[in-house]
């Protein structure tokens, strides 16, 4: 099973436990910021992981690696409401 997530859209209860599951991989782009950020996020043998697509942007790398962190911050707390709400 192959599932792509929409942009601005979260797993669903059942893409979540499906993953776990079967072990498969969900893959796509979670979240678009606005800010010059997209959060791409990977679910590969029930594990969820997640990286930044970032793009530089007129505040220059230290600007950018603030967001970065905001923004693995809020991925965190989401993915750990994900995993508590279905299980």
């Amino acid at each position: 099973m192959t599932d792509v997530i929409q942009i601005g859209r979260i797993p669903t209860r059942r893409q979540f436990l499906d993953c776990i599951r079967t072990s498969s991989y969900i893959y796509g782009i979670w979240r678009a910021w606005g800010d010059g950020m997209a959060s791409i996020i990977t679910c590969i043998d029930g594990v969820f992981q997640w990286e930044l697509d970032k793009a530089v942007s007129s505040g220059g790398i230290e600007a950018t690696r603030e967001r970065e962190i905001k923004h693995n911050k809020n991925i965190k707390k989401q993915l750990h409401r994900l995993h508590i709400s279905s299980l």
